[in-house]
């Protein structure tokens, strides 16, 4: 009868430790510590292994410790997926070659695209080499701008395109810097390098940045010599057309990377003419190099000309902003 009071004892000590053993390992070890540790259980297996009867009362109550549980890993936010052209995007790129490069569009669109826009560190920067470039007079504005279509009042010069800009970037979780200084007053003629001075030092306190946006607007006369406005009809609105004007190493500086930043700027006008078919003129490129030597994603944009309204300007922005965000991978 010992015998096999002995063996069922030993029976059963065998599958509380079996039991022991499945909770650890879905993770119950800790739980499971403190209720072994009651007097209860304890008298329990007590009899199991011995066969002798204790009262809880008996037993020494223990001190269970519970291991200090690990934080949970942060899981990463997905990235975006890179946006994906094909050689048939071509198409919707027209460019003026003013240096007779013939770039191949198709292999510029399937270069591979570096352009990380994400994080709360500045991602892109916005300036104005010629900051008082104004617009023509608008029905219900109060301000007349000057004979040459330049303007110090900020909320009718290119400052208030960067701001509308600034804010449709922000909204999509873009951080971006607005450089409001004034490059091209009182000095036209050394604009440049006055912005140049400016942006190297952007880049220099923020190494994040990965674009740089020189914003102007263009200028030309018809023939009765009034001020050609550059417009296009979508999406129920009126908006200034677009003119990505990129340099080159073609006028002797030093330029070594000049086709990344054309690379960048085809795939640019291709997103944005698929987003709003025509916002775009042709893409000019030329022998200057226009401070683009600075960033490997420099690009200048001209925002309509001196006969569009301030308000087409400001619409614009809109597909630019989309398309940027596009790019965003």
């Amino acid at each position: 009868m010992d015998q096999e009071r002995r063996s069922l004892r030993l029976g059963a000590a065998i599958i509380v430790c079996a039991v022991v053993l499945r909770l650890a390992a879905t993770g119950f070890f800790s739980p499971l510590t403190l209720a072994l540790a009651r007097p209860e259980v304890l008298s329990l297996v007590t009899y199991l292994e011995t066969g002798r009867v204790v009262r809880p009362a008996e037993i020494p109550t223990a001190t269970a410790t519970v291991p200090t549980p690990t934080p949970a890993a942060t899981t990463a936010a997905p990235s975006r997926a890179a946006p994906v052209f094909s050689a048939q995007d071509a198409e919707k790129v027209e460019i003026k070659d003013e240096i007779g490069a013939d770039p191949d569009l198709a292999a510029l669109l399937l270069s591979p695209l570096d352009l990380d826009l994400t994080g709360p560190a500045p991602r892109v920067l916005i300036l104005h080499t010629h900051t008082t470039e104004s617009y023509t007079e608008e029905p219900g504005r109060e301000y007349t701008p000057s004979s040459d279509f330049h303007s110090l009042e900020e909320q009718y010069n290119m400052l208030s395109v960067g701001d509308r800009l600034t804010e449709l970037l922000e909204e999509r979780g873009v951080a971006v810097i607005h450089d409001r200084s004034i490059h091209d007053y009182p000095s036209y003629n050394g604009s440049y390098e006055d912005a140049r001075e400016a942006i190297e030092g952007y880049l220099a306190q923020y190494p994040t940045i990965r674009l740089v946006l020189d914003l102007h607007r263009d200028a030309a006369e018809d023939a009765n010599g009034d001020q050609v406005a550059h417009t296009v009809q979508g999406n129920g609105t009126q908006a200034a057309q677009l003119m990505l004007v990129m340099g080159s190493d073609a006028g002797g500086l030093n330029y070594p990377a000049w086709r990344e930043n054309l690379a960048l700027a085809v795939k640019l006008q291709a997103t944005l003419e698929s987003l709003w078919p025509g916002i775009c003129r042709p893409l000019d490129l030329c022998a200057q190099r226009f401070n683009q030597d600075l960033s490997p994603g420099a690009l200048l944009i001209e925002v309509g000309g001196a006969g569009n309204t301030l308000s087409q300007a400001l619409a614009a922005m809109e597909p630019l902003a989309e398309a940027i965000d596009s790019l965003n991978g």
